[in-house]
């Protein structure tokens, strides 16, 4: 267990810093929290005006009215072999 003693200072590294010092820790956080979701959707979201989705690779588009409840796969994106080749294997060298 580590205390610091009241009388010493406090460190005035912030968070982040600390972080940018530890690449490989946040390479492996990232590549955890990708593999193991802590939830398969997004919460719900809702269009603020009309919009088009493009489907390029399908030559298709998709009318969005305003109003309509939008829920995105996050699980479908995370392993998704076009953004993560070998989507199942656990490699934190991808996030750095």
């Amino acid at each position: 267990m580590c205390l610091i003693h009241p009388y010493e200072k406090k460190s005035h590294s912030t968070p982040q810093k600390r972080r940018q010092r530890t690449p490989y820790t946040e390479a492996v956080l990232h590549e955890v929290l990708r593999l193991a979701l802590i939830a398969p959707t997004t919460g719900g979201q809702r269009a603020i005006a009309d919009g088009i989705i493009a489907d390029k690779e399908h030559g298709r588009e998709y009318f969005i009215p305003k109003g309509t409840d939008i829920v995105c796969n996050l699980e479908a994106a995370m392993t998704d072999p076009r953004y993560f080749p070998n989507p199942d294997k656990f490699d934190p060298e991808r996030c750095q």
